[in-house]
């Protein structure tokens, strides 16, 4: 008996899960699959109602009077899917407390009862139902030889055309296939059931000699059918599958016209293969750029898929990067009308740190209507300035190599766009200050009702280096008209800066009262810190006062608040230790939430300790806190927690080097496994340094426990399927930490 109350699926206890499975023996079975998909395996996850479900949708499987066979075999066949892609490692779903290695090994337990359970109906009387046995096959590798027994012996007694093309792909997975059987399916003239083999057989990448061969052959008449839903789905699949064993197949089928796929399918091919495969980003930049001219013969559509395939490739391009500009500005020449074509060719050309980019672009903001542009890795399309920079954070482009051509670009869509400017303005704010750019965000914000981020920018750059406001800029400062409170908060702080409010403090206060739901005020705290008045002070003592706020953004302002505090707050009143123990109660909070901004967070608590040595024993508690049990988040254990307090304790000497390094490598490998190596990798890297700086003997132990993922021809360090820029980003990261 199973108390299914005492059991979690995706929505909690899993009390409907046997009324579910009851269903697939009534006639409304397909309804309660879908219930089943969205409760036991939501999204390729598993739960403890899931192990629990496996005997009961095993009895329906096998019950040849139950209406919902077919689907109890399709969610026992994802379950052995979601077993292979390491769900049962994987914290994020289960109950807090998990032994995860007791729950993966119960996982795997109910997989090979199932295998023993199902092997007998290989034989079943109906094809439907083998060609689904054969499918869940292809997760039993682990349940004895007695599978290997009946898969080969199907081989030799399978007649149902359906049911031999399906069980080509077990036979490949258990290493069954040879080169023999398929000289054995030439004979027999099935092609369905020949192509099948070799698609099979490379992707998983047996090496069988002849499979290729088949297989690029086969393909115009075959690949639209297996294994299924079209030639380009065939074509990702065995790519995903095969990773750079798909390299000689995809030359094959994009060099010969021996297929139906477009210009754009073998694009999107040789982007995703570079995404998926490091050894093959080089071929695909060199395949790609021998792509493009054609393309352009092609029309539009063709030549943008190419563009946006160049996009994707070009991180880990390597010396391909000049030849993808030279054939981007190849392009150009051509004179091309269409606006997407354009802006991809801006977008390229701006990632290669080409100064060309700006002449696509200007032509392209000249027209009405925003475009929708490819912005790089996995597929995401944004406007144009996005697609230009990247999205705000980490991996953001570098823009100050472009300052001259984005002050030439934003004028233009100041002037034919002023709707526009407040996002082209907030970039410009990160350019290196210059009176050009000054004289451009005063011309836009000159023009009635200016877009506060206009004003902001104004600031930024005031606050960078105020000499480039030469004599009438500042009159013309001063002759400015703020739209709104917004624009007015920063309107007063730029002519605070160029010395034009005779009473700072009294400037600040003003202003400050009307930031309180202005963006940026964190931005407000640290320009002013450039004019420290005790009203500054007073506004950071009370950011500080009422605990951790609730909302990422305001955290970054008590963040900024207690900075400032911790460098003199711009009061001769109280000591340095007063204002350490005024921001230390908000500042430890916070760590111990371990909730972002969490980088920031342990590097205001590091100077903290430093300030006031009293605080450094709860400090290092802390630390060790959240480096030994840890702290979970959303998706399970916080890796990056662990990792920050390691690094932190490394610094404070309160680890020995080998301690942190061995500490922060399993915090990295835990990320890994779970797709969340982009926050952990980088503390990593600065471990290593620490480490390695202390004892250069750890070297080779942390040589061997990163080759796995420095070495991996797949992108190991990725958080996404595409994340080429990521995962070449990361490995640089390690790279250089380790030399």
């Amino acid at each position: 008996m199973i108390d299914w109350s005492a059991l979690e699926h995706a929505y909690g206890a899993a009390d409907d899960t046997p009324g579910l499975i009851a269903r697939l023996r009534e006639g409304d079975w397909p309804e309660a699959v879908e219930d089943l998909f969205s409760s036991i395996l939501h999204q390729g996850s598993v739960y403890p109602a899931t192990l629990a479900a496996l005997p009961l949708l095993a009895g329906v499987a096998l019950d040849r009077d139950a209406p919902g066979r077919l689907g109890a075999l399709q969610l026992l066949c994802s379950y052995g899917d979601a077993i292979a892609a390491g769900s049962s490692r994987n914290p994020a779903y289960l109950p807090p407390g998990t032994d995860l290695e007791a729950f993966d090994a119960q996982a795997r337990a109910g997989l090979a009862h199932v295998a023993r359970t199902l092997l007998p109906s290989i034989t079943d009387p109906d094809p439907e139902i083998r060609v689904a046995v054969y499918e869940c096959s292809c997760y039993w590798q682990d349940s004895g030889p007695e599978v290997a027994g009946a898969l080969r012996g199907a081989f030799a007694g399978e007649n149902d055309l359906a049911a031999r093309v399906a069980l080509m792909e077990p036979l490949a997975r258990h290493q069954l296939l040879t080169a023999p059987d398929l000289d054995a399916l030439v004979a027999r003239e099935q092609d369905e059931v020949l192509f099948a083999a070799a698609w099979s057989a490379v992707a998983c990448g047996l090496g069988l000699a002849g499979a290729r061969q088949h297989l690029v052959r086969l393909w115009p008449t075959c690949a639209a059918a297996y294994p299924g839903q079209g030639e380009a789905h065939s074509l990702h699949l065995l790519i995903e599958n095969a990773g750079s064993a798909a390299l000689p197949v995809l030359r094959d089928l994009a060099q010969g016209p021996v297929s139906a796929l477009t210009t754009e399918a073998v694009a999107e091919a040789w982007g995703l293969l570079a995404a998926i495969s490091r050894a093959a980003a080089e071929p695909a930049a060199e395949a790609l750029i021998g792509l493009l001219e054609p393309a352009v013969a092609n029309g539009a559509p063709a030549t943008v898929a190419v563009l946006e395939a160049l996009l994707t490739v070009r991180p880990a391009a390597g010396p391909w990067g000049p030849a993808i500009a030279g054939a981007v500005v190849g392009v150009l020449d051509q004179e091309p009308t269409d606006r997407l074509v354009l802006a991809t060719a801006a977008v390229l050309l701006f990632a290669l740190e080409e100064p060309l980019w700006a002449v696509p672009a200007l032509t392209v903001v000249d027209e009405p209507g925003e475009l929708n542009v490819a912005v790089g890795d996995g597929g995401n399309r944004a406007d144009l300035l996005t697609a230009l920079v990247g999205y705000p954070g980490p991996r953001r482009r570098p823009v100050s190599w472009a300052s001259e051509e984005l002050i030439a670009v934003a004028e233009r869509v100041f002037a034919v766009h002023p709707d526009r400017a407040g996002p082209w303005a907030y970039v410009l704010g990160g350019l290196t200050p210059s009176i050009d750019l000054a004289g451009l965000l005063l011309r836009a914000a000159s023009r009635g009702g200016p877009d506060p981020r206009v004003l902001r920018a104004l600031a930024t750059v005031a606050a960078g280096d105020r000499r480039v406001f030469p004599p009438d800029a500042r009159t013309a400062v001063g002759n400015l008209v703020a739209g709104d409170p917004a624009g007015e908060v920063w309107l007063v702080t730029t002519r605070a800066l160029l010395g034009a409010e005779p009473d700072p403090g009294a400037a600040f206060s003003r202003i400050w009262q009307l930031a309180e739901n202005v963006p940026g005020r964190d931005d407000l705290i640290r320009i002013w810190a450039l004019m420290p008045t005790p009203q500054l002070e007073t506004a950071c003592r009370e950011l500080l006062a009422g605990g951790v706020a609730n909302s990422l953004f305001d955290r970054h302002l008590q963040l900024a608040a207690a900075s400032h505090l911790l460098d003199g707050g711009g009061s001769d009143d109280g000591s340095d230790d007063d204002r350490a123990r005024a921001v230390w109660p908000t500042v430890r909070t916070m760590a111990d939430l371990a909730d972002q901004p969490l980088r920031e967070t342990v590097a205001v608590g590091d100077r903290v300790a430093q300030t006031d040595d009293t605080l450094l024993p709860d400090w290092l508690e802390l630390l060790h806190d959240l480096a030994g049990p840890g702290r979970t988040d959303w998706f399970g254990p916080h890796h990056e927690a662990t990792a920050l307090a390691v690094e932190s304790l490394l610094r404070f000497g309160a680890l020995t080097a080998d301690q942190a390094l061995d500490r922060a490598l399993a915090a990295q490998a835990a990320a890994v496994r779970v797709h969340h190596a982009g926050r952990v990798t980088p503390v990593l890297a600065r471990v290593l340094r620490q480490a390695l700086e202390q004892d250069p003997g750890l070297r080779p132990r942390a040589v061997e426990a990163l080759a796995p993922l420095l070495e991996s021809d797949r992108r190991t360090l990725s958080s996404s399927r595409r994340g080429i820029t990521e995962d070449t980003e990361l490995a640089r990261l390690l790279r250089e930490a380790l030399a």
